[in-house]
């Protein structure tokens, strides 16, 4: 992955139009909206969250998202510290009884599988869920498109893709990206960090990687996929 976009450096970012939402950029914001959601924090919130203009479509359209994304980041970081378990069992729990179908489809779909060594050892059950990913996706693209905003005060267009992936980067590899990447992080960073970065030669052009809970690791690329080079 050398080619690695080319990464141009941040720009200055232009003074903010209040009026242009980050997301459509229409010129009927009237809200502000968290990026990544709140709802991923826990009490008392860090006080650097962060929040982009957006307008009452975009802002309220994908709210049921909201919930659906923190639920799938809980059990993928899963009870590793007192503050997860904490986290599960008070706000992310109330949010799953509050929306009857991801608590239906919860249900459905949790079950007990048998782990085993790859040399065929019996090791125990596991419990497993499974979730239609579409409303995972669908926060994580808007969580893109606002930092994206937040960062290069741009618009990203709307007809540019944001697309989930797994770059399958050896852990030498990660650490090269990651030099040239610029990171930042919200509060002490425990709870979500993130690096980003955008092609020098097409702005439409970037690669986000996004750690949650320190545990779950997910990135994205707007634009182009970022590939690499023919000899490597």
């Amino acid at each position: 992955m050398s080619n690695h976009l080319n990464i141009a450096r941040r720009p200055k970012k232009p003074p903010r139009n209040p009026n242009v939402c980050a997301f459509c950029g229409s010129e009927d914001a009237t809200t502000r909206d968290h990026v990544p959601p709140q709802g991923i924090f826990f009490e008392p919130l860090p006080p650097n969250l962060i929040t982009v203009d957006a307008c009452d479509r975009c802002n309220n359209s994908v709210s049921r998202d909201d919930g659906r994304f923190r639920a799938m980041v809980s059990l993928a970081v899963g009870p590793a510290t007192p503050e997860l378990r904490e986290w599960f069992s008070g706000p992310v729990l109330r949010g799953i009884k509050r929306d009857r179908g991801m608590h239906d489809e919860l249900l459905r779909n949790t079950r007990s599988v048998a782990v085993r060594t790859a040399a065929g050892l019996y090791l125990g059950q596991q419990t497993v869920t499974e979730m239609h990913i579409e409303p995972y996706e669908r926060t994580l693209a808007k969580i893109t498109r606002g930092l994206y905003f937040h960062h290069y005060g741009e618009v990203l267009p709307r007809d540019t893709p944001v697309v989930p992936c797994d770059f399958k980067l050896s852990p030498e590899e990660m650490k090269e990206t990651l030099r040239k990447l610029t990171m930042a992080r919200v509060g002490d960073g425990k709870q979500f960090q993130y690096a980003y970065g955008r092609a020098s030669d097409d702005p439409r052009a970037s690669v986000w990687f996004y750690l949650f809970h320190e545990r779950h690791l997910v990135s994205a690329y707007t634009g182009r996929r970022p590939h690499r080079d023919k000899d490597e």
